[in-house]
């Protein structure tokens, strides 16, 4: 008798199956949809060892600093015990924030994500346990790195939201040209997160909580939703520790994921006044 395939393989195949007979459009390809309706340019990085797809907003000509977007971390369970086919967020926060951005801005695709699950290097667990593993912040930065080699940009901000907040605060410390990192409801302690939700621990994931930069430069805002249930402000403070640098705002009314773009405008105002 043939031994039967990994449970994150009979995945994939049932999934792709389902969506040849539904014809229905997977998450990466209605998040590059909803890129291009949104009128950004589709840019693919190299990283090492996976390539990152990307988009652009606001050209090269309208300063001198770059903001970055990174989204959360999709959907990596779609059901208890079973792997997502493609990770891709059904609700991509960052890439709407993005669009409200008159700044020069690139969303810098995850591994794996934006329609690219099945290239080289990509298994399950990049958007699982190892979501945040080091060879994908090196990934991400060398792809960051790349970007920025042919762009005239000197100073860059890092946004991130959820998983993406958790990338951006590892990412920051390794890049000399961030002058800002904000985030918004991000995992800053992926132990406490785990052990309060009762989830498998995500071994091999490097957490910002271990490595806190008390001598970071850069500015810090850290934002969280006072409802926010998936990710409490209490775990981003703990993530943060005693740290005096980082400042931590909590938002009454809001949650995960409602209403971060009501009060972007805001967060965007507040970088564009700060003096780099």
């Amino acid at each position: 008798m043939k031994p039967s395939p990994p449970a994150w393989l009979r995945a994939l195949l049932c999934s792709a199956m389902l969506l040849g007979l539904t014809g229905c459009a997977a998450p990466g390809a209605k998040l590059r949809a909803l890129a291009v309706d949104f009128g950004f340019q589709e840019i693919t990085l190299q990283g090492q060892p996976f390539v990152h797809a990307s988009f652009l907003h606001g050209g090269t000509s309208a300063g001198h600093v770059l903001h970055v977007y990174i989204e959360g971390d999709g959907r990596p369970f779609p059901r208890l015990g079973e792997f997502a086919v493609d990770p891709t967020s059904r609700d991509p926060l960052m890439l709407k924030l993005m669009r409200l951005d008159p700044a020069p801005s690139l969303y810098l695709g995850r591994p794996c994500y934006n329609g690219l699950y099945n290239k080289e290097h990509c298994t399950p667990i990049y958007w699982t346990s190892r979501r945040y593993a080091p060879e994908v912040v090196q990934s991400m930065l060398i792809a960051l790195r790349a970007y920025l080699a042919t762009a005239p940009f000197d100073d860059i901000v890092l946004i991130g939201h959820s998983g993406g907040g958790t990338l951006a605060m590892l990412m920051a410390r390794q890049l000399p040209q961030t002058r800002a990192l904000v985030t918004i409801a991000a995992n800053l302690d992926i132990v406490t997160w785990a052990q309060m939700h009762g989830y498998t621990p995500l071994t091999g994931s490097l957490n910002p909580a271990h490595d806190v930069n008390h001598t970071a430069t850069f500015y810090q805002l850290h934002l969280a939703g006072a409802e926010d249930r998936e990710v409490p402000y209490q775990i981003i403070a703990k993530g943060l520790g005693d740290s005096g640098a980082p400042t931590l705002r909590v938002v009454d009314g809001f949650d995960h994921n409602c209403c971060w773009e009501t009060y972007w405008s805001g967060i965007l105002h507040e970088l564009a006044v700060r003096h780099w």
